[in-house]
């Protein structure tokens, strides 16, 4: 009943928005590795797993794979301490049930502006890659991408040319996780934008000028990700 509220009240702030569904502690965890959502409502309450022990194990994971998700308590125990144990588990905010239609709203922009902003203004957030791993790992990382993402990029371009919708989601969602993970957020944007025109059936005539954009992103993030002078 309480997920069936939720869809609904996210549906009314914006239909366009993509829900994914746990049915427990476990398949949040299993869910966020394989579908890197923006944004976590986690239940206290789960079997298997309850959302304090599913949250300490998405931010054991972040820690060496990905930029933190925000995550949002969703608890009908409106105390402090409950508030304190979410925030100890690493939660980001805690909304009390039954769920309340305008707090709920308010999350949502809130993280949605903030990502936003990030991914228009930051090419490549060096500083936030070696905090989250270390200089080396980075340096790694950076190698890698120098590597990867133009390969990434042509069977993107393969795909849109030939337009198949299967092969440009695939790539596409490919290409997002791999700019997330490598701290590049605009990239990650474009990608993830390319990804759902496919995933909700639109027009793919767009997707030709989606990509020049991500052409022309990548262009400025190699020379970024390019090995500093000493």
């Amino acid at each position: 009943m309480n997920m069936l509220l939720a869809k609904g009240l996210i549906r009314l702030i914006d239909p366009s928005i993509q829900i994914i569904e746990a049915t427990n502690g476990s398949h949040a965890v299993e869910h966020f590795t394989t579908c890197q959502p923006d944004l976590i409502l986690m239940d206290m309450q789960m079997p298997e797993m309850d959302g304090l022990e599913a949250t300490r194990k998405i931010r054991e994971r972040e820690a060496t794979s990905g930029t933190p998700t925000p995550i949002v308590a969703l608890t009908a125990g409106a105390f402090q301490a409950e508030e304190e144990r979410c925030m100890a588990a690493g939660m980001d905010r805690f909304l009390t049930k039954p769920i309340n239609p305008l707090k709920l709203k308010e999350t949502i922009l809130h993280y949605r502006a903030e990502k936003n902003a990030r991914s228009a203004t930051v090419h490549f957030d060096r500083e936030r890659l070696v905090a989250r791993c270390n200089l080396t790992i980075a340096d790694t990382i950076m190698e890698c991408m120098s590597a990867d993402l133009p390969t990434y990029l042509e069977s993107l371009s393969s795909a849109i040319a030939s337009e198949n919708s299967t092969d440009i989601q695939t790539h596409a969602h490919r290409l997002k996780g791999a700019c997330l993970n490598g701290e590049l957020p605009k990239m990650a944007t474009i990608a993830e934008a390319i990804e759902t025109v496919t995933k909700n059936g639109s027009d793919l005539a767009v997707l030709p000028a989606r990509f020049e954009e991500l052409v022309a992103e990548w262009a400025l993030v190699k020379i970024e990700i390019a090995p500093q002078e000493p």
